[in-house]
């Protein structure tokens, strides 16, 4: 910050003063981009020591989707013939009954703070979960991993 005396050469037009300043405005973008820095390499030692464990973690989500993968094959393999037996009528009628048990079971459940399973779909658990806003209306579905299904209006 300028006092009177440097404003007054300023305007006079003392170079000593000018330089003074310059100097001055310079020296503090040094000192921000200083601190930026190291504000920057602290995030990224933070992110280091993290990486190892998000690594290992994503390893296993991944390892739970293949188990769940191979599951849920399995599953459709062995129920098969039921399937082929409806017409899509049908299937789209018991899907619109399951849509409608769950879309009720949140209503019931949105001011609920514990989570709670539903039912079981395709060898899946269908988990109510607690605490849900009403807005963004979700489920889990539950098995080796844990899948968010955000629930829409279809």
């Amino acid at each position: 910050m300028l006092d009177y005396a440097e404003v007054k050469a300023l305007a006079v037009g003392n170079p000593l003063v000018k330089q003074r300043v310059e100097t001055a405005n310079e020296l503090t973008r040094y000192q921000t981009l200083q601190r930026r820095r190291a504000e920057e390499r602290m995030h990224m030692e933070q992110e280091a020591f993290e990486l190892p464990s998000r690594i290992r973690d994503g390893e296993r989500r991944m390892e739970a989707c293949g188990r769940d993968a191979a599951l849920y094959e399995a599953w459709r393999l062995a129920h098969a013939h039921e399937e082929t037996g409806k017409s899509k009528r049908e299937l789209d009628e018991e899907r619109k009954r399951i849509r409608e048990l769950i879309a009720s079971a949140l209503e019931k459940s949105v001011s609920s703070a514990k989570e709670r399973t539903l039912m079981t779909y395709r060898g899946f658990r269908v988990v109510l979960p607690g605490n849900m806003l009403r807005e963004r209306p979700y489920v889990w579905l539950v098995q080796s991993g844990r899948y968010c299904v955000e629930l829409g209006e279809t």
